[in-house]
């Protein structure tokens, strides 16, 4: 008999083969144009033996530039692709470990689910999509369109949040709603998309109830949706008149 607490596991997804080999050749592009800004203008000096041949240094700065944005990408493609977000879903808690690919740092954190205040649910742009592995169903949504749960907890005595995205077509985060809404923890809905909002940005939002939508974990996700972003839009609509 299993008598395992854990409930759900969410993974992100490592990109594939074909992803990979988009980014080198374009870093490798990248790096030729630095190179041929950066190293060109002292070659033709050389060989022009001319003055005016000088003025191509101005592009130095550029190459420079350029060769420093590429490298700061790579960093960061490199370092994403080694630590990549989970969420593991228990009876009574969540632990998670949240990538941040900007500032190149994982958030860890276990939260009980008495300290959580809220959840909202929401739709994000998922980037690279079609070059991410084949979702639950077999294939990629055409609309490059996941769901997202927001779910904000109370931590020494400051609001907290961490993000769970779901793929296009993914069916579990109807268990994570389903065991939310058994513990009759709050649920909510918006239609903006803020994902990528910072985490003070999206917990300032969320004090506006006018952008949020309550609401009752009844059928599936897949269903929920389109009644709940009807609702928002009219509640929205009506706010702005």
């Amino acid at each position: 008999m299993n008598h395992s607490s854990i409930v759900h596991e969410q993974r992100e997804k490592r990109p594939n083969i074909f992803w990979w080999i988009n980014i080198i050749v374009d870093y490798i592009l990248g790096f030729i144009l630095a190179a041929l800004l950066i190293i060109g203008p002292f070659i033709l000096l050389i060989q022009l033996k001319n003055f005016s041949a000088a003025l191509l240094l101005v592009t130095v700065p550029i190459g420079l530039w350029i060769l420093k944005w590429f490298l700061n990408k790579l960093g960061k493609r490199v370092w994403h692709g080694r630590h990549r977000s989970y969420f593991k879903l228990e009876r009574n808690k969540l632990t998670y470990e949240e990538s941040n690919i900007e500032t190149r740092s994982l958030k860890k954190d276990t939260v009980s689910f008495e300290s959580i205040q809220y959840i909202v649910s929401s739709l994000f742009i998922l980037e690279d999509n079609h070059v991410f592995a084949a979702s639950e169903t077999g294939r990629i949504s055409p609309l490059n369109i996941g769901s997202i749960l927001y779910i904000v907890y109370l931590k020494d005595g400051h609001y907290q949040m961490t993000k769970v995205p779901f793929y296009p077509d993914e069916r579990s985060i109807n268990i994570w709603l389903e065991t939310f809404q058994e513990r009759s923890i709050p649920l909510y809905y918006t239609d903006l998309l803020l994902y990528n909002d910072s985490e003070k940005e999206r917990l300032a939002l969320f004090e506006d109830d006018d952008i949020l939508v309550p609401y009752m974990y009844e059928q599936s996700w897949e269903e929920e949706i389109y009644s709940l972003k009807s609702k928002w839009e009219d509640r929205f609509e009506h706010v702005q008149s």
